[in-house]
């Protein structure tokens, strides 16, 4: 009998069975996170498939994670490619932050890196009423200073 394809259990298999990515993995996990086209029955809204929705998503965010950090690592635009679709899904992450303005100030483009502290705090304030975590702000106050 042949197997099923199933984009919900590949994306689960990775999550499980990866704890680190490095060379003879990343092209597998790259090909599962093409897999993620959206939220889980998001056009039939289905109130059952909204916990299943969310654990999927988190899933992602995870490889993501495992994926900016080897990229990080191995080609600074892959991983700014990658933060991008992370921030997209979950806008409210400082590490995204923190890691984007890294990468950016690495690459030496001061200019984007403090728009992108600029739109976070903005974003942070209209939505929720808050301001960037400590560690962002002394990390946007450098780029001010230096």
């Amino acid at each position: 009998m042949d197997s099923i394809h199933c984009d919900l259990t590949i994306i689960n298999e990775a999550v499980l069975n990866i704890e680190k990515v490095d060379q003879s993995n990343i092209l597998h996990i790259e090909e599962v996170l093409k897999l993620y086209s959206g939220s889980y029955m998001e056009w039939n809204s289905y109130e059952w498939a909204n916990e299943v929705a969310q654990k999927i998503e988190n899933d992602i965010i995870i490889l993501l994670e495992k994926v900016i950090d080897y990229y990080s690592d191995n080609d600074r635009y892959r991983a700014l490619h990658y933060l991008h679709i992370q921030r997209r899904l979950s806008p409210y992450l400082d590490r995204n932050i923190e890691q984007t303005m890294q990468l950016l100030i690495q690459k030496g483009n001061h200019v984007e890196a403090m728009k992108i502290y600029n739109d976070y705090e903005q974003l942070l304030s209209e939505d929720l009423g808050i301001g960037p975590g400590e560690r962002l702000a002394t990390l946007y106050q450098s780029l001010l200073i230096g």
